[in-house]
């Protein structure tokens, strides 16, 4: 199935959006945690180099609106399939979210959403496949849907799957491979904005870079 490559959202409006959504029949969705739901390389060397500024009144307001963010775009996910957020290690993870993000930390805890870490991001893919899209072998099942945001190596990852031919892949990823606190709140209100809508309506598989 052909993607549909967007290069870039810097013309993209809110305002164009068809205010009727149609939900797919089975849709999962797969956030990366690191350096794009989380900023987690500034965290870490903030904390190594220049850990007094983590106490800045300024700096905490925006991790705590940032932790905001975080829950908010995940739970619309998941109130349209299953989310899982995959991560490099679930026990980092877990204490960055207990230092610096308390409703993530609560989230991940409820196993809502759960953290998943893997040295083989493709076989990961292919259990949350096999597991909660439920495919069928056949060209006239309902369409089963994997909408992965993350960095652009997650693309790779997605060609090297068994289920790859099918279910229709979704990928929003982002250049940014060490971003500030701004940069990922500013993606992430994109996304909860309209955008993650936008990437659900979608009837075939898309490529989209934030």
């Amino acid at each position: 199935m052909p993607a549909l490559v967007l290069p870039s959202l810097h013309n993209f409006s809110i305002d164009t959006i068809v205010q009727t959504p149609t939900t797919p029949t089975r849709t999962a969705f797969v956030f990366g945690w690191d350096n794009f739901v989380c900023p987690s390389t500034w965290l870490q060397q903030t904390m190594a180099i220049h850990p007094n500024q983590l106490q800045h009144p300024l700096l905490l307001q925006q991790l705590a609106l940032l932790d905001h963010c975080i829950v908010n775009v995940l739970r619309q996910a998941h109130d349209i399939g299953p989310v899982f957020v995959m991560c490099e290690s679930i026990s980092t993870t877990l204490q960055m979210c207990q230092a610096f993000f308390p409703s993530c930390y609560h989230l991940f805890s409820t196993s809502q959403v759960p953290l998943v870490a893997s040295p083989s991001v493709s076989n990961t893919l292919d259990e949350i496949c096999a597991n909660h899209l439920n495919i069928a072998m056949s060209l006239f099942a309902p369409q089963s849907t994997l909408v992965i945001l993350g960095l652009s190596s997650l693309r790779l990852s997605t060609t090297q799957m068994q289920y790859h031919s099918w279910i229709v892949t979704k990928l929003v990823s982002s250049v940014r491979v060490q971003p500030s606190v701004l940069d990922v709140m500013n993606q992430l209100q994109t996304l909860s904005n309209g955008l993650l809508s936008v990437v659900v309506q979608h009837t075939s598989s898309l490529n989209m870079t934030l």
